[in-house]
């Protein structure tokens, strides 16, 4: 986090804040987020359905939820790193969000849009 902030400050950018969550909260204000976009992560959470259900609060109204993993059948993983779809799509389900979209079109990754349930 520290490096982040001296990034930030060295290159003068005012809109950048950070927060130190934990493995269920991100700790975001409330209704101050447009989007959220979890970049080769998802695979790693600790206590996903925890984290999105905790991540709700922070959304403003029609906010959407990206995750971009790598897709388990398109990336080499013989080690099953990854998710698959289906394993990506059924954590998703035991949330508070579901996906609504998959977009497959990068080579390695898959990109799964999110919104809350209604």
């Amino acid at each position: 986090m520290a490096a982040i902030e001296r990034r930030r400050d060295d290159e003068k950018v005012a809109n950048i804040e950070t927060v130190l969550g934990t493995v269920d909260d991100p700790r975001f204000p409330p209704a101050s987020l447009d989007m959220v976009f979890v970049v080769n992560a998802f695979h790693d959470l600790e206590k996903p359905v925890e984290l999105l259900a905790n991540l709700l609060p922070s959304l403003k109204p029609g906010a959407t939820v990206v995750v971009m993993d790598r897709d388990h059948e398109r990336a080499s993983d013989s080690e099953g790193h990854f998710l698959t779809r289906a394993e990506v799509e059924e954590i998703v389900g035991r949330s508070v969000f579901e996906v609504v979209r998959v977009e497959t079109f990068l080579r390695y990754h898959n990109l799964y849009i999110l919104a809350a349930r209604k």
